[in-house]
């Protein structure tokens, strides 16, 4: 018909915060601890909404951290939206933080991030700008436990060239304003070579 419903649902080994990072553990989680979540979309096929994907996302999860120990359940949703056609590349995600403390009993925390992709399909490259946000609250410790948790704004301009249907090079400058552990503004020059299996 006139487009289709993606969707996945997935269950896996919960995170856990180690060393001021999150820590994937691909190897095994000795608690048991699972994370849990899914996505529906709809994607039109035909018409003046052709290219059009709209979208639903979540998870939960019960993440500890190292230090300070600490456990939280995470509990993720949000939407997105992306627009792919011949000449645009465009995404834009929005996520949902209602995270409740399970150790130290300080309830629960809400957050948020998002961002905002624009790019064109031009013949030699696709050149893009990004507009990212985050409001992370730093009374929830899964936040607090990371070295990269704290809020901010970026905007970014890039271009990437796709080298084949495999693999891409992407240049990018990018200005980033921390908004809540320091107040600080820091702009960066990124390379990237990028190779999909």
């Amino acid at each position: 018909g006139t487009g289709r419903v993606p969707y996945d649902i997935y269950a896996g080994n919960a995170q856990q915060i180690a060393d001021g990072a999150l820590d994937m553990r691909n190897a095994g989680s000795e608690h048991g601890n699972l994370i849990g979540g899914g996505r529906i979309a709809y994607q039109f096929n035909a018409g003046a909404a052709e290219g059009l994907t709209l979208g639903l996302h979540a998870f939960t999860a019960r993440i500890s951290a190292e230090v300070p120990p600490s456990a939280t359940r995470v509990r993720a949703y949000g939407g997105y939206a992306v627009y792919d056609t011949d000449k645009w590349e465009n995404i834009a995600e929005i996520y949902l933080f209602d995270n409740q403390d399970l150790s130290g009993g300080s309830g629960s925390h809400h957050s948020n991030a998002g961002f905002a992709q624009l790019g064109y399909r031009a013949p030699w490259g696709v050149p893009y700008a990004r507009y990212e946000r985050t409001a992370l609250a730093q009374s929830d410790q899964y936040f607090a436990a990371q070295d990269g948790g704290g809020s901010y704004h970026r905007v970014a301009l890039g271009v990437r060239f796709d080298v084949d249907l495999k693999s891409a090079l992407k240049l990018e400058l990018a200005n980033t304003r921390l908004t809540d552990r320091t107040r600080d503004q820091y702009g960066e020059g990124l390379v990237q070579y990028a190779i999909r299996f």
